[in-house]
């Protein structure tokens, strides 16, 4: 009979029942999992927006429509940042970096447009 994890692995996974697992040897029962088609991995295709340069009040604002229509806020550059939106007080170097890895920048009023 198969070990315990590899039995909960095919009960859980497949439409074999306790009795066709425990005909199988732990090698048969784990060449069944194996052969299982694994999950395709799920694409991330939410919008990630950070915002820069703005004060405590707009940037408030800016978050809540973010949050408003299902976009992810970070607090700085990552490699799968969508828009840097930038306000007047935006660092040159993090706007440096965000175009350097292909992130579009736009002002808080062009987001705003585009959320419209």
């Amino acid at each position: 009979m198969p070990s315990e994890k590899v039995t909960s692995i095919l009960l859980s996974k497949t439409d074999l029942t306790l009795s066709d697992v425990e005909t199988m040897s732990e090698a048969q029962a784990w060449r069944v999992v194996y052969s299982l088609p694994r999950p395709t991995p799920r694409s991330d295709t939410k919008t990630r927006a950070c915002f820069t340069g703005f004060g405590s009040t707009e940037r408030a604002e800016l978050v809540a429509l973010a949050d408003s229509v299902g976009h992810l806020v970070t607090s700085g550059i990552t490699k799968k940042l969508t828009l840097l939106v930038c306000g007047a007080n935006a660092g040159p170097v993090k706007m440096e970096t965000a175009v350097a890895q292909g992130t579009n920048l736009v002002s808080g009023d062009e987001y705003r447009s585009m959320i419209g």
